[in-house]
């Protein structure tokens, strides 16, 4: 049996891996400055995916049901996307959701569908 998940472990390993990409800055500060910065948004995603599925848990969702459709979702998001030839910083904020999805789901022990594009 698989030890239960605790996603506020999850989303502050994240939020730590955020900051310390950004050095404590704001986003903004890179981007509104032309900055191209997909180190940043990957783990910006990373943190925003999980944030979704906390959502998602605390309004009813099975954890085993919330994660499979986040993935689901940004999947066909980074999709969409790379079909339109989104700059890289949209594709590593997708790609960060994936792959902790991914890995969220893999620790669950369930299907997915992951097709995570590395930034």
């Amino acid at each position: 049996m698989t030890e239960p998940i605790d996603l506020d472990e999850w989303i502050g390993q994240a939020t730590e891996l955020l900051q310390g990409r950004s050095a404590g800055q704001a986003m903004c500060t890179f981007t509104k400055a032309g900055i191209s910065v997909p180190g940043m948004k990957y783990a910006e995603g990373r943190w925003a995916a999980l944030r979704e599925v906390q959502r998602a848990v605390h309004s009813g969702t099975e954890l085993t049901e919330a994660a499979p459709a986040a993935e689901q979702s940004w999947t066909e998001q980074l999709e969409a996307l790379q079909q339109r030839s989104a700059g890289k910083d949209w594709i590593a904020y997708r790609s960060g959701g994936i792959d902790v999805l991914a890995e969220l789901i893999a620790q669950l022990g369930i299907e997915g569908r992951s097709r995570a594009v590395q930034p």
